[in-house]
């Protein structure tokens, strides 16, 4: 092999250790870029719902206390209570593990308002309103 034949393979293998190296570090900074979310529904653009929520909230006689874990909390782009917020008119969240005193001012506040608080919570043994 001549001279001039080994000086390119190398200058040929250093271009290209160059441009795998670089190719690798452009897939890792595009992976840890951080997605870009909606404003308004706070979900990744592809998933973006707000060109499906009404125009405007509706409005409902129904004062609804959302009591959310703190979990589902921080998961903000799976969990649906923000776009229940952005739907329904008059919707509150409360974001904890327990609620304790909090949610008794809230239940008092109702009674005394003459409303009669209900709570909705998924369960085998729950009871449908048609059975009350």
């Amino acid at each position: 092999v001549s001279e001039p034949n080994t000086a390119a393979a190398t200058t040929l293998k250093k271009d290209l250790k160059t441009f795998l190296l670089e190719r690798q570090n452009n897939q890792k900074n595009a992976s840890h870029r951080p997605r870009e979310y909606c404003s308004k529904c706070n979900r990744p653009f592809i998933q973006c719902l707000c060109n499906r929520l009404p125009s405007q909230k509706i409005k409902v006689k129904t004062e609804v206390r959302i009591l959310q874990h703190p979990v589902e909390f921080r998961r903000k782009t799976v969990s649906t209570v923000p776009l229940i917020k952005l739907v329904l008119e008059k919707c509150n969240v409360m974001v904890g593990r327990s609620f304790g005193s909090e949610l008794e001012a809230v239940v008092d506040d109702a009674c005394q308002r003459g409303l009669v608080p209900l709570l909705l919570f998924p369960a085998n043994d729950a009871i449908t309103l048609e059975n009350k």
